[in-house]
């Protein structure tokens, strides 16, 4: 059994003492981990009596005895420090009125507090706020995005110690608390500063929906912005193709010709042709969005179905022969405007089963491409993402295309920049394009694909 009073400067002294209240840490040697250490709680003594309570890290006894000295565990001893003075600041707010419950309650903010609404009560615990959102998301089918608000849900909740019933109060976040919830996701949960930041970008949509939208809490309550916490940003990895490779990719044969294999390879160049399309938005194509006798697929893209009517903006896609040879290779039959194009999905699927099917898509896609890689001696495993990363930088190295344009084909409709040229591109100087994203092939045969496609007038 190991105690240790620490103040936050690192130095050894006496109890914190508040009346007949005293705070200080305790190695639970009697609990060993599963990595061989033992945990640290903050133990809390008042009259003669003692409770325990998490910190969420975990220590040998050598590095218990030194955890204010050694520089390798500042950032153990940055959490613990964090718990260590929340519990002073409690018990010393409680004085004289100090009772178990109310500390408790304050230390896992648990406080029952409520707003009184025009109508109703409404909460001030973001778990609750979470929940609710997560049914919106549910609602219109945006499985995916629903699944990390999920997961910060249960982060946040892991580092309050695993209550059952959670209780995180708006005002009780702030820059102090997200900066020791990011090392607690980094180095008690492992997760990379990618992963981080989604879901402290998670956190940071709550509180604007219930400040702007809600009106439930007031703008000085957010922590995040110019003087407050910035979630973690990673610059992202370049998942660009040469040419070469992508031509390497187009030459290579499966022994099978209607292989899972072949499937994958068609799959991931149809994508690389019509506008590096996502495998959702490749599901979800139809047969009413291919106008065949002009070549071109129209469509919503699947992630701004939910957008507003004057915020909805329609993809075109010039299908190239070389897309149209996938299409009547793998597309389904009967050719009907209701029926899917691909045989990804079916109709009436639940959004689950529909996100299911997607990324089971991507996976199969993604594990062929890396065998096809590795066969024909690949740096990098061309994933999906390369596909859509190859298209963008192949026009922008062409040097004639503007990016403009390829924004647009992309459709990134939240750019401002874009916004203004949406409209301003013919479809003929659109259908041009195909020559850049084919210009491994000879040159005759790649000026003919693109005579081939282009519309009609």
């Amino acid at each position: 059994m190991f105690f240790l009073v620490v103040n936050l400067f690192g130095k050894l002294f006496g109890k914190f003492i508040f009346m007949t209240t005293s705070v200080k840490l305790y190695l639970d040697t009697k609990r060993i981990k599963k990595n061989g250490k033992y945990p640290v709680k903050v133990m809390v003594i008042w009259n003669r009596k003692f409770n325990l309570y998490p910190t969420g890290i975990d220590l040998t006894e050598q590095e218990f005895s030194k955890v204010h000295l050694d520089k390798k565990l500042r950032k153990e001893f940055g959490t613990i420090s964090y718990f260590l003075e929340k519990a002073d600041k409690i018990a010393n707010g409680l004085e004289h009125d100090f009772n178990w419950l109310g500390f408790k309650q304050s230390y896992y903010n648990n406080q029952p507090e409520i707003l009184q609404g025009s109508n109703n009560m409404v909460s001030l615990n973001i778990f609750d706020h979470i929940k609710e959102y997560v049914d919106l998301l549910h609602s219109e089918g945006r499985i995916s995005t629903k699944s990390t608000y999920i997961l910060t849900s249960t982060y946040l909740n892991k580092y309050l110690g695993s209550p059952k019933k959670p209780v995180l109060l708006f005002r009780t976040i702030d820059k102090l608390f997200l900066n020791k919830l990011e090392e607690f996701l980094l180095n008690t949960e492992g997760l990379s500063y990618s992963s981080i930041g989604i879901y402290m970008r998670n956190i940071r949509a709550i509180f604007n929906l219930v400040i702007d939208q809600k009106k439930i809490i007031s703008r000085d309550l957010y922590p995040f912005g110019k003087h407050g916490y910035t979630p973690p940003s990673t610059k992202n990895t370049k998942k660009a193709l040469s040419l070469t490779e992508v031509g390497q990719i187009y030459n290579h044969k499966s022994a099978v010709e209607f292989s899972t294999e072949a499937w994958a390879r068609d799959m991931w160049l149809f994508a690389y042709f019509c506008n590096g399309l996502n495998v959702k938005d490749i599901a979800h194509l139809k047969y009413e969005n291919y106008d065949v006798e002009n070549n071109i697929l129209s469509f919503y893209r699947a992630k701004s179905r939910n957008a507003t009517k004057d915020k909805l903006k329609k993809i075109e896609v010039f299908v190239i022969n070389d897309a149209k040879g996938i299409i009547e290779k793998w597309g389904q039959r009967p050719v009907e405007k209701s029926n899917f194009i691909f045989n990804i999905l079916e109709k009436e699927l639940t959004a689950e089963e529909e996100y299911k099917r997607e990324k089971n898509a991507i996976k199969t896609i993604n594990k062929y491409m890396g065998k096809i890689g590795i066969e024909l001696k690949l740096k990098r495993k061309p994933t999906t993402n390369f596909a859509r990363h190859t298209f963008s930088t192949v026009l922008i190295r062409s040097g004639e295309v503007p990016i403009e344009l390829i924004s647009e084909q992309l459709g990134h409709s939240n750019i401002r920049t874009t916004q203004l040229y949406l409209d301003s591109f013919e479809k003929e100087q659109k259908s041009k394009i195909s020559k850049h994203l084919t210009a491994f092939k000879p040159k005759k045969e790649n000026s003919q694909q693109a005579k081939n496609t282009a519309p009609n007038s």
